[in-house]
């Protein structure tokens, strides 16, 4: 029996789930700038130790309304293609461990509507957990 381990984190009040082998790092939010004529789901950029990073806001990405940040929001920074993106998550509830039973692809009838970043849910929890297709949020085309 495979487990695999996702970075479960909330927008809004959905759950959302993603591999924690694309996640490099999950830091506190940090002073980003903004950067015009981008599109208004790009945050701007952030220095990191010495690395400017772009960052994305996942609020705007999925068109949920936008709010002001709180102290439970993190950014993650994301292995994405050739690239590493911080993208801004309303809160990182836990790291959970998943059984590959506990997994299914995403329905057929949401597969077929506009739902190209899901993955698949994660099944053994109270709600339903989307699993991201993070390469395809940041596909440029997408």
């Amino acid at each position: 029996m495979a487990i695999q381990q996702f970075v479960i984190f909330k927008l809004e009040n959905e759950t959302f789930a993603l591999n924690i082998n694309k996640v490099k790092e999950i830091v506190q939010i940090a002073e980003i700038t903004r950067v015009p004529n981008v599109p208004d789901y790009i945050e701007g950029m952030m220095n990191m130790r010495g690395h400017v990073y772009a960052v994305v806001g996942l609020r705007n990405k999925f068109h949920y309304s936008s709010e002001k940040l709180n102290n439970n929001a993190r950014i993650m920074l994301i292995n994405s293609g050739n690239t590493i993106v911080g993208v801004v998550v309303d809160e990182i509830v836990e790291i959970r461990n998943v059984e590959d039973k506990d997994l299914e692809k995403t329905p057929e009838i949401i597969s077929k509507v506009k739902a190209e970043f899901i993955k698949g849910v994660i099944k053994n929890t109270e709600n339903v957990t989307i699993i991201l297709d993070i390469d395809k949020v940041f596909d440029v085309a997408a």
